[in-house]
Order: structure tokens, then C-alpha cells, then sequence
């Protein structure tokens, strides 16, 4: 009898211990079951408000956005669905008001969210240009085209902090990348500032008769943007392009060899 009672006793010790597993389980259950529940009904509340938002948006109602991507925009809501973070919809918004610190501070949050987003790469080193800090600008914008070579507005942004910040070299480097077939308007305005600036740090480092071989092309605009054509169809440096020009200017057009020799003599190096 008292091993029966003994026997029994651990039957039932088990059968309890297992009663309390399977209720944890249970209740574990239903936990995750109440805040999937909760977080599938906030995402869809999100999800609604960034529809108002984006309506808002085609509309340029950009208070109405802000306002409704502040009630989208939640602990579970941080991003859509094409990975876009809300706070980038927020900084257009407020960048579009002219709240340009505002807008800088909701583009930083986008990137804290997502750092590999090239609009919001973009648009941060945006702000960043128009407040004259020119160092962040051209990291963000390295960083967009690093991203996506192919991002022009990214490459123009960047090529015009590179010149507004005094490096004229670098910034006519990275107008030599851009397809300028895409954006052809807004490629010759760049042009034309940006390769008077390369011109001019050539005429800086040569001597007195090379400054006025370069004035010839300098002062003919149509000479100087044939010639950057040339260099890129030809993919050889501005530099080499202009020699050659000059030296065929020389020959061909005002019959003079000893000045077109004068010239291979003195550039044989990058001839």
C-alpha cells in the first residue's frame, strides 16, 4: 500500500508539473496572440494616415502631411514598404515650408532608420549645402553616389559643393561622370561655371605663353565646352584635349607649324 501511495503521489506530481506547463505555454500563447493583434492594428492605423499623407502630398498640402505622418509614425510604424522611412516624407514636407532645420533634423532621423537610403542621403546633404556646412554635404552626397553611381541629382549636388566650397577640380571631376544626354539643360549651366573654374587652376600652374594659349579657349565658349566634349568621347584629361586643340588650331587653321611644334616640344610629356 505504501508503495502504491508512493507511486501515486509522483503520478500525480508529474501530472500537475505538466497542468502547469501546458498553462504557461498557454498563456504565452495568448500573449503573443494579443500583441500581434495590437501591433497588425496599429501598423494598419499607420498604414492609413500615410495614405492621407501621401494624398496630402500630391496635393503640396504640406501641413496636412506633416500632420498625418506625425499619426502614422509609431514604436511598431517607422518605415514603409518600400523600406522609405516616414521621417524622409516629413523632412520634404518641411524642407517644401522652408523649414530647412527642421527639415535637416527629420532627414537625420530618416537616416538613423535607414543610412543606405540615397534620397534621404540626398536630401540631407541638401540642407546641409544650403546652411553652408559644405563637409557634411559632400559626405552625404559621396555617400548617395557610392550607393547609386547612376544617381545624377546626387553627382550635380555633389559637384556643386565641391565647387562652392573652392575646389573647382574636383567639382569639374564629377561632372565628367554624369551622362549629360540625361539632363542636358542642367548639365551646360553646370558646364560652363564649372570648367572656367577647372581652366583657371590650369592657367594658375603654367607659365606665361600656356596662360595665353589657354586665354584663346577661354575666351570662346563654344571652343571650351568642344573641347570638355572631346576629352570625354576621346576619355582623355581636359588638359591633353586642349593641347591637341591648340596644336590643330595651329596647323590646320592658322598655318603656323613652328607654333604647333612649339607645342608637342613643350607637352610631349602628356602628349
Amino acid at each position: 500500500v505504501l508503495i502504491y501511495k508512493r507511486k501515486l503521489s509522483r503520478v500525480q506530481g508529474k501530472v500537475a508539473l505538466s497542468n502547469n506547463f501546458s498553462f504557461s505555454i498557454l498563456l504565452l500563447a495568448l500573449f503573443v496572440a494579443m500583441l500581434s493583434l495590437t501591433v497588425s492594428a496599429l501598423r494598419l492605423r499607420s498604414e492609413k494616415h500615410l495614405a492621407q499623407a501621401f494624398k496630402a502630398r500630391q496635393k503640396s498640402d504640406w501641413k496636412t502631411t506633416i500632420r498625418e505622418i506625425d499619426l502614422a509614425e509609431s514604436f511598431f510604424y517607422h518605415i514603409d514598404q518600400v523600406s522609405t522611412p516616414l521621417r524622409w516624407y516629413r523632412g520634404l514636407a518641411n524642407f517644401n515650408l522652408n523649414n530647412t532645420q527642421d527639415a535637416l533634423f527629420d532627414f537625420k532621423q530618416a537616416y538613423s532608420y535607414n543610412p543606405y537610403h540615397v534620397h534621404v542621403l540626398n536630401n540631407m546633404g541638401t540642407c546641409y549645402e544650403m546652411a553652408g556646412n559644405y563637409t557634411e554635404a559632400i559626405d552625404c552626397f559621396q555617400k548617395a553616389v557610392a550607393l547609386s553611381p547612376a544617381f545624377d541629382e546626387a553627382r550635380f549636388n555633389l559637384c556643386a559643393s565641391y565647387y562652392n566650397s573652392g575646389n573647382g577640380t574636383k567639382a569639374y571631376f564629377e561632372l565628367r561622370k554624369i551622362d549629360h544626354k540625361k539632363m542636358l539643360v542642367k548639365y551646360n549651366q553646370f558646364l560652363n561655371i564649372v570648367l572656367s573654374s577647372a581652366l583657371k587652376v590650369m592657367q594658375d600652374t603654367a607659365d606665361e605663353d600656356t596662360k595665353n594659349q589657354i586665354n584663346r579657349v577661354w575666351n570662346s565658349e563654344g571652343w571650351m565646352n568642344q573641347v570638355h566634349f572631346k576629352s570625354m568621347e576621346n576619355n582623355t584629361s581636359l588638359e591633353k584635349q586642349l593641347i591637341l586643340d591648340l596644336i590643330y588650331a595651329s596647323e590646320t587653321i592658322e598655318k603656323d607649324t613652328a607654333e604647333a611644334n612649339g607645342l608637342k616640344a613643350k607637352y610631349s610629356v602628356i602628349l
